[in-house]
Parts: structure tokens; sequence; C-alpha cells
């Protein structure tokens, strides 16, 4: 501590912390499995193309090298791709529970859970339930002080350190590596993000 990530994911991850590493990391892992899996399920029941060729675009993109570091993207992508097949058969509830998924990777989240909330009204109310008990679990986990922490100082700090990190999912990056002098492009990112 502190560390890039908000006090609900501590939360989600705490439970591991009780067992010995071994049994931890092995959890850990068939658990990202079971989201790539499921995602790639998702995909194919949104898209229609063929198992295979979604298996593939999936599994080359992030998911190896997620799978390999024990990332939490996988969980990330799973909760958009979950949400996006509940909109399509108009559960928009349903979306906003999906999407909360996407909060382990909140430069994820947040463009997400925006756009939701502003085009479907349905699930205003279960996304707002669901980023206060995410507030209050990161405050149960962290406390105060280590939230404004969170922030104020190492959320920034974060996203200035990733800045050429070409694979990052955020705008920040993406505008560096367009040129952009990294501090407007840290800023826009900001203003975004």
């Amino acid at each position: 501590m502190p560390a890039p990530l908000p006090g609900y994911v501590f939360a989600l991850v705490a439970p591991l912390t009780m067992l010995p590493f071994g049994a931890a990391a092995a959890l850990w892992l068939l658990g990202l499995c079971a989201a790539v899996a499921l995602t790639i399920v998702i995909l194919q029941r949104l898209s229609g193309l063929a198992w295979p060729v979604v298996a593939l675009a999936v599994v080359s993109g992030d998911a190896a090298s997620a799978l390999a570091l024990g990332q939490l993207a996988p969980l990330a992508v799973l909760g958009l791709a979950a949400s996006a097949l509940a909109l399509r058969r108009d559960r928009p509830r349903r979306a906003a529970c999906c999407a909360a998924a996407t909060l382990v990777l909140p430069q994820v989240a947040l463009p997400v859970l925006l756009v939701l909330f502003v085009h479907e009204r349905r699930a205003r109310s279960t996304l707002v339930a669901i980023l206060l008990v995410a507030a209050a679990i990161s405050v149960a986990m962290l406390g105060w002080h280590a939230n404004l922490e969170y922030l104020a100082r190492v959320l920034p700090a974060h996203a200035l350190s990733e800045r050429n990190f070409v694979r990052q999912l955020t705008l920040a990056p993406m505008l560096y590596q367009l040129g952009v002098p990294t501090r407007l492009a840290y800023l826009a990112g900001g203003a975004v993000a």
C-alpha cells in the first residue's frame, strides 16, 4: 500500500490471502481462465462468428498475457461482454450489474459506466447502488485516508507511469504514442478518465 488499485479490489482478492500461496495462485488462474472462457462464449453469441474464430481473437489478444501475469483484465473484459449481451436482450439492470465487473480496472469502468448511465435510464438506480457499495467497501477495506491518497496521488501517478505502455486501455498512452507531449497527454487523458 498504496497500490494502483481501489479498495474494493482488495476486498475481492482478500479471501485468497487465507490460502497457501500455491493454492491461491492456482485458484486465481482458474478464475481468470473461467473468465476468458465465458467471454469467448458471450462474444460468440453476440457476434454469431464460429467459436474457434472468437477464441483465437480473445486468446491472441490480451488474454494470454493477462493469464500469464495474473492480471485483472479478463474480469473486466468479461463484465463488458456480459453487459453488452444483457443490453442486447433489453435487460439494462442486469447490464449494469455485469458492467460492475469492469470496476476492477477503473480506467475501463469509467467510460463504460458513464455511457450506460447516460444512455440507459433504467440502469441508473442500479449503477448508483453499485457505485455506493463499491465506495463503502473501499472505505471499509482501507479507510478514508488511504482512499483519498489513492484518488489524489496514486491514481494520477499510476496513469503517468503508464504513458508509454502502448497496450494500456486509456487515452493518455494513445496520445503520447501519437506524439502529444507527456504532460498534455496526461492532462487530456485525466480529463476523460
